[in-house]
């Protein structure tokens, strides 16, 4: 245990699957945002009134 409690190990078994499935989600997240930042938004056009 590096921190916390030895009565409260629970929190650990409770909370790690939950880590897991984000991790299973970052790659793809991070890979689309990888991709829509490098695309070139164009310019906003400036209208007159």
């Amino acid at each position: 245990m590096i921190a916390g409690r030895p009565d409260t190990y629970y929190w650990g078994v409770m909370a790690a699957p939950a880590l897991l499935v984000g991790l299973a989600f970052a790659f793809p997240a991070l890979r689309a945002l990888i991709a829509n930042a490098a695309q070139r938004q164009p310019e906003p056009q400036i209208r007159c009134a």
